[in-house]
């Protein structure tokens, strides 16, 4: 259990471990500028939650819907084609940045683990000022640009739906903004800067 954390600032960090887990390992050394600290009340008890919900929070992400049983806690179906699938979703909200009373974005996360999928299964919807939702579907990220554009992300590409003069376009002119797609990982060494802090 546990793991990540949240860069507080450039020079802390909070990390998502018990306290018997924070000792660096080998012949790592911090530089004395850098603090590290617990993350959360209860470090290391919990893996994407809380690290994530808290970066939501930090975001302007707003919790509108949760599970009365803690959906975490449920142990799903293992050959099932999804794990574990969240009645009713999961749901957080985010205001549009420059026009907050018209234009929200929903992100609904569905369930965990879907095999050939993604581990978290999510659709996101614009609410318009009409409280009309305008869904975008199975999505892997949206978030709102800081112009008030919509961006989301969909099948290994970017998209761009404008907001001009206070109007969100229709999300049927969503502009696709690049193709990754056909690109796939592959293993890459570090460099030799990139093993040791600045300055240390």
């Amino acid at each position: 259990m546990g793991g990540g954390g949240h860069f507080l600032s450039k020079n802390r960090i909070a990390l998502n471990h018990r306290a018997d887990e924070m000792d660096l390992r080998g012949e790592s050394v911090l530089p004395r500028i850098v603090k590290i600290e617990p993350f959360g009340g209860k470090p290391g008890w919990g893996e994407d939650d809380p690290v994530w919900s808290e970066r939501l929070l930090r975001d302007g992400w707003r919790l509108v819907s949760y599970p009365a049983r803690d959906p975490f806690a449920i142990r799903g179906d293992l050959g099932a084609k999804v794990w574990v699938e969240f009645s009713p979703p999961i749901t957080w909200r985010k205001p549009n940045p420059i026009y907050a009373q018209r234009y929200s974005l929903e992100m609904s996360i569905l369930g965990l683990k879907e095999v050939d999928g993604p581990w978290y299964l999510t659709e996101h919807t614009v609410i318009r000022d009409t409280n009309k939702p305008d869904k975008i579907g199975r999505t892997d990220w949206a978030d709102w640009s800081h112009t008030g554009d919509l961006l989301f992300a969909m099948d290994g590409c970017l998209y761009r739906v404008p907001c001009k003069g206070g109007t969100l376009h229709d999300l049927a002119s969503a502009v696709k903004v690049t193709d990754l797609s056909r690109l796939r990982f592959e293993p890459r060494e570090s460099p030799e800067e990139a093993k040791r802090w600045p300055n240390s």
